[in-house]
């Protein structure tokens, strides 16, 4: 039997979806046929003379799974939600979303019901990856691929491109007449249950990459999640931009709206993550010419209370 897989996408995110797909094939030894509608390979996408509906349809029945990936671009794509919800109708068909760059509270409803993989850094990838090749039984090397995986998530962080307007793609109209009730009850199923039962969230991160441009990511916050796993996770994504064990020494996080500095070395082990980092909250990371002390002009508005701080352990 053909292993086949189909991802599900906007025509906004054509490079970022060559990337993926020549990911799995090569973790996959070229062992997964992979087909999205904007493969400009000579065989991929729709073929010369092909209704381009029905070549969507038929590819969508003849894949084992289906990968939905959500971007800033893509996100509420009617189009997407369609194909995700034919997918999760077909009863020999995964459904597996893929989050990148986009806060998981951010994704359509819709697919919220379901578990979301992102793509961010190595470890998420390496889950989504481990999902993808297990609905083929086929085993997945993490240490083998770990430097390829994580030099294309560099690539994908590289070449996305926000569109600030997103323009309808084609025909909408179309679509709506080719969502029968059957799909609509699925959707709507979908998005009932996914309200009320978020026990996780993301929160924004920011920084500037070795050539100056602005990155952002999410970080995702489980209930029992502390600070110190935040600031590994943090670390892993800086991707070699800072060395170990000197965060207040060469960088340090920092609230974007409120200019608070995240400053519990000695107890950060034991605060709660969600304690300090909310939902909603925004943070961007900076990076320190001289080690951070509570005196410094790190702490702008809040100086006075850490001189204080300092000034009594100082006594002490």
């Amino acid at each position: 039997m053909e292993k086949n897989l189909f991802i599900s996408h906007s025509s906004y995110d054509k490079e970022l979806v060559e990337v993926l797909a020549n990911i799995i094939r090569k973790i996959s030894l070229n062992q997964i046929n992979i087909w999205f509608s904007s493969d400009r390979d000579v065989s991929g996408g729709f073929l010369a003379g092909d209704n381009w509906f029905q070549a969507i349809l038929k590819n969508l029945r003849n894949s084992q799974a289906v990968v939905s990936l959500i971007t800033p671009n893509s996100n509420n794509n009617p189009w997407i939600l369609y194909e995700s919800g034919y997918a999760e109708a077909l009863e020999n068909t995964k459904l597996i979303p893929l989050k990148f760059l986009i806060n998981i509270n951010e994704v359509s409803i819709p697919l919220q019901q379901k578990q979301i993989f992102s793509f961010s850094k190595i470890d998420e990838a390496n889950i989504f990856l481990k999902k993808v090749l297990d609905s083929y039984d086929i085993m997945y090397d993490e240490e083998v691929f770990k430097d390829y995986v994580s030099e294309k998530i560099d690539q994908m962080r590289d070449c996305y491109k926000e569109i600030e307007e997103i323009v309808k793609e084609a025909p909408y109209d179309l679509l709506s007449e080719k969502i029968d009730n059957y799909f609509e009850l699925i959707l709507n199923s979908m998005a009932f249950n996914a309200v009320g039962f978020q026990k996780e969230y993301e929160v924004l991160l920011e920084f500037r990459n070795s050539n100056g441009n602005k990155v952002i990511e999410y970080i995702k916050i489980k209930p029992s999640l502390r600070i110190c796993d935040v600031l590994d996770s943090v670390f892993f994504i800086l991707n070699g931009k800072v060395q170990p064990y000197k965060y207040l020494e060469t960088w340090i996080i920092k609230e974007k709206e409120t200019g608070r500095y995240v400053v519990i070395s000695d107890v950060q082990n034991l605060i709660l993550a969600k304690d300090i980092f909310r939902p909603n909250t925004k943070w961007e990371v900076e990076f320190l010419d001289r080690p951070y002390t509570p005196g410094n002009s790190l702490n702008s508005k809040y100086n006075k209370v850490k001189r204080e701080s300092y000034a009594y352990y100082n006594r002490k």
